[in-house]
């Protein structure tokens, strides 16, 4: 849960709104008490990480890379 919390926050700050929103779901289904939801949020942490590191990619090609 914890992990989780500080991973919502982090994620929301570099603007990966996916990965914010599962972990806060795992951080609230923890809290809870439900570990089979908690981890069923956390075992998505590594595709929306995985799309959203390829966006802000993408992003810094197309928006922050000088033209020739």
């Amino acid at each position: 849960g914890k992990a989780a919390h500080k991973l919502a926050s982090g994620a929301l700050t570099v603007g990966l709104t996916v990965l914010s929103r599962l972990a806060k779901q795992a951080d609230s289904a923890a809290k809870r008490g439900d570990a089979e939801t908690a981890l069923q949020a956390a075992r998505q942490f590594h595709a929306a990480f995985a799309a959203g590191q390829a966006a802000l990619a993408g992003y810094r090609r197309d928006r922050l890379t000088p033209s020739p």
